[in-house]
C-alpha cells in the first residue's frame, strides 16, 4: 500500500472507521445525522512521516509555529490600532484593545496546549506514540468532508486500535461525537468487545 501522505509504497497499516455526520438545519435547530461505514477500511502511513508529525511537537513546531505567528499578528495589529485610535475614535481603540486581548488569549492557550500535546506524547511507549501520530498523519491527509447526492457530510476516522478496544463505550461516544443512537452499530463494526 501507498502511504496516503507522501506516496511512499511502504508503511504501516492502519484501519479505521469513518463515520460520516451530516447537519441537518430544521425548525428546532441543528440537528446531526450520522452514518458508519459499511466496514472498517484500511490506510497506510509511512514511519517517515509519523516521525516527521512527532518531530513538529511542541511550541517550536512548525504546526504550533504558525498558529503563534498568527496570533502575534492579531496581537501587534491590535496593539498598533489601539494606539493610533486612542486619541481619534473610542470604538476603535476598543477594538484595538480587543484584538490585543484576544491575540494574548490566542498566544497563551495555543502554547499551553502544544506543550500538552509534547508531554502526553512523550510519557507513550515509543511504540504507541508511532501509531498515535501515524493515525494524526491520516487526519490530516484523509478527506475531511464528502459529497454524495444527498448532501455534504463531515468525515470522522475511529481508529480500530488495542486502546479503542479498550475503551468504555460512553468514553468513546465522547471521543469521536458519535450520538447515542450509531454507538452500537460503530463498536459492532470496529469489533469493540462490549458491543
Amino acid at each position: 500500500m501507498k502511504c496516503i501522505a507522501c506516496d511512499k509504497e511502504s508503511g504501516s497499516e492502519l484501519k479505521a472507521l469513518q463515520l460520516w455526520t451530516m447537519h441537518v438545519r430544521g425548525l428546532t435547530g441543528e440537528d446531526k445525522y450520522q452514518v458508519p461505514d459499511d466496514s472498517v477500511t484500511s490506510y497506510c502511513v509511512c514511519e517517515d512521516c509519523a516521525k516527521q508529525w512527532l518531530s513538529e511537537l511542541g511550541w517550536k513546531g512548525k504546526r504550533t509555529r504558525k498558529k503563534l505567528l498568527t496570533f502575534l499578528l492579531v496581537l501587534i495589529v491590535g496593539a498598533a490600532a489601539a494606539m493610533f485610535f486612542r486619541q481619534i475614535d473610542q470604538v476603535l481603540f476598543l477594538t484595538g484593545l480587543s484584538a490585543v486581548l484576544c491575540g494574548a488569549v490566542g498566544l497563551i492557550a495555543t502554547y499551553r496546549k502544544a506543550a500538552a500535546e509534547k508531554k502526553r506524547f512523550q510519557a507513550l511507549p515509543s511504540r504507541e506514540a508511532m501509531e498515535e501520530a501515524a493515525y494524526q498523519v491520516l487526519i490530516r491527509h484523509a478527506p475531511a468532508k464528502m459529497q454524495t447526492s444527498k448532501g455534504d457530510w463531515n468525515v470522522t476516522y475511529v481508529p480500530v486500535t488495542e486502546k479503542t478496544l479498550k475503551t468504555k463505550p460512553g468514553d468513546l461516544m465522547v471521543m469521536y461525537d458519535i450520538q447515542p443512537s450509531v454507538a452500537k452499530e460503530v463498536m459492532l463494526k470496529i469489533g469493540h468487545p462490549d458491543a
